[in-house]
């Protein structure tokens, strides 16, 4: 788990790494911080995170201007904040929790549970983003065709024929995506209402047919699953 740290006091920041070493202990996860929304925000064109964990009064700043500008769906953001009036408004951006100031490492872990409980419960992100000329671009989920692996990137081939990469692996985007999102084969990823069948050939050969006709490959470790969703849907 990539974790960003937006907090403007360092002694803050520094007891909320502490307390995330021990609610995360035998986790491999990564912690950065960064005391501004400008650092923020070049930060997150840079590299791709999983957790946004925020401060709202950041120099004077609102951190809202920061989910504003980012992508919703695309990581799970907790606000830690004084602010309690904001708590409606940041529940709105899709926040998964609101910390109060001042908090301990069981309301942390509580904040954590909350994330976790999303990720297992497969209703995955809305939204995608990918970084092009500098900018994060929001791409909805439902305008995607498939995916495939590019290395330790994605290439997302989308409904309009264009072709986008983005910076997380296969394996991550498994994890954000819908759960309706399966693997067909090492380098594919595609939703499972998109198959309308397999296509057998010699040699042990499987292929995914879907609804525009478009065929990719399935491999033989997982046409047997993928024939038994199928017949599931």
């Amino acid at each position: 788990m990539n974790i960003l740290c937006v907090e403007d006091e360092r002694v803050i920041a520094r007891y909320i790494e502490s307390l995330v070493k021990e609610v995360l202990i035998g986790s491999d996860y990564s912690f950065k911080h960064v005391e501004d929304i400008e650092d923020a925000a070049s930060m997150l064109v840079e590299k791709s995170i999983d957790l946004l964990l925020l401060d709202l009064n950041l120099h004077g700043r609102n951190g809202f201007e920061l989910l504003a500008h980012s992508v919703s769906g695309a990581f799970n953001t907790i606000i830690i904040s004084a602010n309690t009036d904001q708590a409606i408004k940041a529940f709105e951006y899709g926040v998964i929790d609101f910390v109060p100031k001042p908090f301990n490492k069981e309301r942390l872990q509580q904040a954590f549970n909350r994330v976790e409980q999303k990720r297992t419960a497969g209703k995955g992100a809305r939204y995608l983003c990918v970084k092009k000329a500098s900018q994060l671009i929001r791409i909805e989920v439902e305008n995607i065709h498939h995916i495939q692996g590019a290395g330790s990137y994605s290439e997302l081939y989308l409904n309009d024929g264009s072709v986008l990469l983005h910076d997380k692996n296969l394996e991550k985007l498994l994890e954000i995506l819908p759960a309706s999102y399966i693997r067909l084969h090492k380098s594919y990823l595609v939703d499972l209402s998109h198959i309308v069948s397999i296509k057998s050939y010699p040699g042990s050969k499987y292929e995914a047919q879907l609804a525009d006709g478009v065929t990719l490959p399935v491999s033989r470790q997982r046409v047997t699953s993928l024939k038994q969703q199928l017949s599931e849907t």
